[in-house]
């Protein structure tokens, strides 16, 4: 017995040498360890400037994560609210129904975007490389892993020095509270949704709103009038000044981790006091109102107090006049909860729905977060519902010629109409849409560009429409960032590799008429942009500009044609010489909807002392696609 075991472990000692050795064979074929020292000392430079660059991207995410709630770009399908001139993502749960953005999709985002802003970031750097240093870009990957009180990053990003690669992943970390907040955040939507934390609050301050000088409140809620012919109003402008002072008053005066003040000779303070029985001491999160901030009433308030209820024998008056009233308030807007993050220096935003129906909390239902009315159910001086009529619509201004018309409708991505909107067409300011999001009135006979801007982030634009084909409803749209990589392909060899040419794209889309031409001059170094100047102006502009192989512009989400060129200019002396060639060309096709897209467009190339024909442009193309198997676009 005591053979065999000394037998068995020998067997296993034997094994665990092999599997050793095995594996310092494989990890010094992979990384080896006879680097000579010049090279060594290259690729830490190399090392720390991929980690800078890498880090500089980690940075930059976290701090726009934070700004957007869990958001770079925030989607069309997302509701937002525009807070400190940035979008912020509403928050909220309802039921099984959650607009609350995972955790893992937040970290998606946050390794997508890296890839990007290091690839882009490197393409800038290559001078603090050596000539023999290949960074494998199209390889790489990240991983994000978000944690309480920092973020740690692994990039594997293929890398060589003079033919010796460097050792995978490069790692750092970013000091942040992203996880910490992510979970409080996370938990107040959830929390808010079942106790109503806001609207209750509200509900209790509209009640106890400052008196105004006929002695009634300000925003009148109950109450009764003892005068005959007494008279009591309240314009729409006044209602809604008194309930935005109200909500203001009540968000100043609501604190964490504490409870709401029940003496009344004290302050009144509206305390929250956990979240699901957790606390977050360390974290000092404030709610504000939105840039756009207004409770619009659409009615008034009209009270009287016309008949004695009885007569009386005491009073000399002859008789006493009461009536009661009870006004019952129905509307919906949004806040900012924000909370600042100590490590990073920023603040994370969300926005979260306020939802008051008949001074009660609404039933959390998916809504258009902007409205507000007031019903009068029980007073003796009639009746006011919450279909009040807001006016007729704004007519045109500024706008030359009264001959035609146009009636357009505005909508938001969601489909719920975008008040004012801005209207253009041609030099007409045509004006603001109502709260319907339309606008009518007469306009211009001409045929020009129709462009509509809404807030800060979201436009439309439609080239050469006359005047008669105006007439319609347009959706505005956060405009999608497109990122093209230009590549150039040898198709007698079917290699492809980023350009280092000069590259010159037109962009056109059928449906909305309208033209882009980009190009791959990186003008970092001017404020000039070559798509506003003569060809010459654009020459000598490009004598301080560097040639990139990427390429990034915001865009209208639609369906373009491409048609893309590469000249034999690699530097811009040559470029000023005049004598440039076409070297490749194609035409192509990209649909761009409402998310960020990054697409490869391939153009085969001849020698660079030659000039290629359409013909033989074309047969390239063809030896790309069927021979090569390389798309003219793809992504």
């Amino acid at each position: 017995m005591r053979k065999g075991q000394m037998e068995f472990f020998a067997l296993v000692g034997v094994a665990l040498v092999i599997v050793i050795v095995a594996y310092f064979a494989y990890t010094s074929s992979i990384y080896p360890t006879n680097v000579p020292q010049s090279t060594e000392q290259q690729q830490k430079l190399v090392k720390d400037n991929v980690v800078n660059v890498a880090r500089e991207a980690a940075d930059t995410a976290v701090e726009w994560l934070e700004k957007k709630g869990g958001y770079i770009t925030i989607p069309d399908t997302e509701e937002a609210v525009l807070f400190t001139k940035v979008s912020v993502p509403i928050w909220q749960k309802c039921g099984s129904a959650s607009m609350v953005p995972s955790l893992n999709s937040i970290t998606s985002r946050l390794q997508d975007y890296m890839k990007t802003y290091i690839t882009a970031g490197l393409s800038g750097k290559t001078e603090y490389f050596s000539k023999n240093t290949t960074l494998d870009t199209a390889s790489m990957s990240v991983n994000a892993n978000i944690l309480k009180n920092k973020i740690d990053f692994e990039v594997y990003l293929p890398t060589k020095v003079n033919g010796f690669p460097i050792e995978q992943p490069y790692t750092f970390s970013v000091p942040t509270k992203f996880g910490e907040i992510y979970e409080f955040m996370s938990n107040y939507a959830q929390e808010a949704a079942n106790k109503r934390y806001l609207e209750l609050f509200i509900i209790n301050s509209m009640y106890f709103s400052k008196i105004a000088a006929d002695g009634h409140g300000e925003l009148p809620t109950t109450g009764y009038l003892s005068k005959c012919g007494e008279v009591v109003t309240r314009t729409p402008d006044q209602l809604s000044d008194a309930l935005e002072g109200i909500v203001k008053y009540t968000l100043g005066n609501t604190e964490w981790w504490t409870d709401t003040t029940t003496d009344p000779t004290q302050p009144k303070i509206y305390g929250i006091k956990d979240l699901g029985g957790k606390t977050y001491e360390q974290l000092h999160p404030l709610f504000h109102v939105t840039d756009d901030f207004n409770i619009p009433m659409t009615n008034s308030v009209h009270l009287t107090n016309p008949s004695p209820l009885f007569s009386s024998r005491i009073l000399t008056s002859g008789g006493l006049c009461i009536s009661t009233y009870s006004m019952r308030y129905s509307f919906k807007f949004p806040v900012v909860l924000r909370v600042f993050d100590e490590l990073t220096g920023h603040y994370f935003n969300i926005g979260t729905l306020v939802d008051v129906e008949d001074m009660m909390p609404g039933d959390c239902d998916d809504h258009d977060p902007y409205s507000a009315c007031v019903n009068n159910p029980s007073s003796t001086g009639g009746t006011t519902d919450c279909t009040g009529d807001e006016g007729d619509l704004p007519g045109l201004m500024g706008c030359p010629d009264s001959s035609c018309s146009a009636s357009v409708r505005v909508l938001r991505p969601n489909g719920y109409p975008a008040k004012d909107a801005n209207v253009v067409f041609g030099s007409c300011i045509m004006g603001k849409t109502d709260s319907t999001g339309r606008l009518t009135g007469n306009i211009g006979c001409e045929k020009a560009d129709l462009s509509i801007y809404y807030s800060d982030d979201y436009m439309y634009k439609r080239c050469n429409i006359t005047s008669a084909q105006i007439d319609g409803d347009y959706t505005v749209y956060v405009y999608p960032r497109l990122t093209a990589r230009i590549y150039e392909v040898n198709t007698a060899n079917c290699t492809k590799e980023l350009t280092t040419h000069y590259a010159s794209m037109k962009f056109y889309s059928p449906e909305s008429n309208c033209y882009s031409y980009w190009n791959n001059v990186d003008q970092t170094a001017t404020d000039t942009d070559c798509d506003t100047m003569s060809e010459t102006e654009c020459y000598q502009s490009m004598l301080s500009a560097t040639l990139t192989g990427t390429v990034s512009r915001e865009m209208q989400p639609n369906s373009y044609t491409i048609e893309a060129v590469l000249l034999n200019v690699t530097n811009a002396t040559d470029f000023a010489l005049f004598t440039n060639t076409t070297i490749g060309a194609l035409n192509g096709t990209v649909t761009l909807g409402t998310s960020n897209k990054i697409i490869e467009i391939n153009i085969p190339i001849v020698d660079e002392t030659d000039t290629i024909s359409k013909n033989e442009s074309e047969r390239l193309v063809d030896d790309m696609i069927n021979v090569c198997g390389i798309d003219p676009i793809e992504g």
